[in-house]
């Protein structure tokens, strides 16, 4: 399991390298004002993306995958020319709804040409998914962002900001959309001229639209609900506050998306292709000692080392954002856990629950933003609000398998979610007030991680640990 974990992970991470490379050149060269106007266009754009491919990616990938011979091919081609017809539909909608942006007018309106290259990307993306080679997703994802961070500095000495910033979505769209049409010619997923001649099968259709119209309602609201927190925060502190904020949001995100990701994609087929209670309720175990064993590390050495990572990754100009990553920092881990147990509605194709929840869970998060920065006059409450939803939505969750499977937490996730949040609330009420490296913190540090390291192994023991991560049966193992 950890090998393809692993092979899933490294496109991700070199993409999310180059990104943070990509941003640390803004930073440096705009400064936070910078930071905030690409943010705020590069969300704008993975917005209006999501509207235009529909968030279906797995929809794609599940459709073409149960689909064999001619109606497969049918199958591709209905698809081609609904999301081809979609992005157009929605780049003119964003077109005529210019005049109510002015001062971004000219940002939105050329848009709409990355937006059609990403929309295909999406759907070349699904073929490759569909045909097993999700490797080749993530390697087009790295290249993408490898050309874009190549560009970025050329591009911000001798453009002004605005062309900048479009030369580096341009530069990212056009490299991921020709890496993945070679890719799925060569695989010979791709059929251009039955593509180009636009057919269109109304029942083939309507069961795309039936499975991405919540995917994509979902998605849409993740994206609008941060895109609406940045603007909030833009309204209340100008861009510069939507620099600070955009770097604790990315730098929160980013680390551990890449762990569950790969994970999802490992672990919601194992419980989809087999709904019995016994086998639920182990994938289950194996699954959260696994994102706790892999996450607390991680999210540990981000508290003590945040300063020196956000002067890194930005400039010493952002360390005021660490008033509201330390609290995020603590809503990770409680995030984590509720992504691997949110996955069962999923797997039970439990779409109702799966949208209220999501409905639910960004209403609170939005209000709670709205609260914060205009309200309370303080963007650092928003953590607050962000673990109060993440320990709310981790309940409910366990309620859910519980409900459903009869679930509940044998012994030693219990053992280990107790220790894990333990370590992890101490060295943030050690940090909370540390706005600099330390030398006291690196020591710190290392006794924390060679204490946890001592007492983990000494529960579950080394050979075990990590033998059985690469094992299928690694819950019986754990049960014994």
């Amino acid at each position: 399991m950890i090998r393809t974990i692993a092979k899933s992970a490294i496109g991700s991470l070199v993409a999310i390298v180059c990104g943070i490379i990509t941003t640390k050149l803004i930073a440096f060269t705009l400064g936070t004002t910078g930071v905030g106007l690409f943010s705020l266009t590069r969300q704008a754009y993975l917005t209006m993306l999501g509207l235009t491919s529909l968030q279906s990616i797995n929809v794609i990938t599940q459709g073409v995958s149960s689909k064999r011979g001619d109606e497969k091919e049918k199958y591709k081609a209905t698809l081609f020319t609904l999301l081809s017809c979609n992005s157009i539909l929605v780049s003119m909608v964003m077109l005529a709804l210019l005049p109510l942006f002015p001062n971004y007018s000219f940002l939105l309106s050329m848009l709409p040409i990355p937006l059609f290259l990403g929309t295909l990307t999406v759907f070349n993306n699904g073929l490759l998914t569909s045909a097993k080679q999700v490797h080749k997703v993530t390697i087009g994802q790295a290249f993408g962002a490898s050309v874009a961070a190549l560009l970025t500095y050329p591009a911000i000495h001798w453009l002004p900001a605005e062309y900048a910033v479009l030369t580096i979505i341009f530069s990212m769209s056009f490299t991921s959309f020709a890496f993945s049409l070679s890719q799925v010619h060569r695989s010979e997923e791709f059929r251009v001229k039955r593509l180009l001649k636009f057919e269109m099968s109304r029942s083939l259709a309507k069961e795309f639209l039936s499975y991405a119209s919540v995917t994509c309602i979902s998605g849409l609201m993740s994206l609008g609900t941060v895109l609406l927190l940045r603007t909030i925060v833009m309204w209340k502190e100008g861009l510069q506050g939507a620099g600070l904020f955009d770097a604790s949001w990315t730098l929160s995100s980013t680390y551990l998306m890449v762990l569950l990701t790969a994970l999802s994609g490992i672990i919601l087929p194992s419980i989809a292709e087999n709904m019995n209670t016994e086998r639920v309720c182990a994938t289950l175990d194996k699954a959260l000692l696994i994102v706790t064993i892999l996450a607390t590390p991680l999210i540990v050495t981000l508290i003590f080392f945040k300063p020196l990572v956000v002067t890194i990754l930005y400039s010493s100009e952002f360390l005021r954002t660490l008033e509201l990553m330390r609290w995020l920092l603590v809503g990770d881990f409680l995030k984590s856990n509720c992504w691997i147990l949110g996955l069962t509605m999923l797997a039970r194709a439990d779409k109702t629950s799966f949208f209220l929840t999501e409905c639910i869970l960004n209403f609170l998060l939005l209000a709670g933003g709205y609260v914060s920065v205009v309200w309370l006059k303080d963007m650092s409450h928003l953590g607050i609000v962000y673990v109060v939803i993440y320990l709310i939505y981790l309940l409910f969750c366990l309620k859910y398998t519980f409900r459903h499977f009869g679930y509940r937490l044998n012994k030693p996730v219990k053992w280990l979610w107790g220790s894990s949040a333990a370590v992890i609330l101490i060295g943030s009420a050690i940090n909370w007030e540390v706005f600099t490296l330390e030398t006291w913190s690196i020591y710190t540090w290392f006794a924390f991680f060679a204490s946890g390291s001592l007492l983990f192994f000494k529960k579950f023991g080394f050979r075990l640990t990590f033998t059985t991560l690469k094992e299928n049966n690694f819950s019986s193992h754990v049960g014994k």
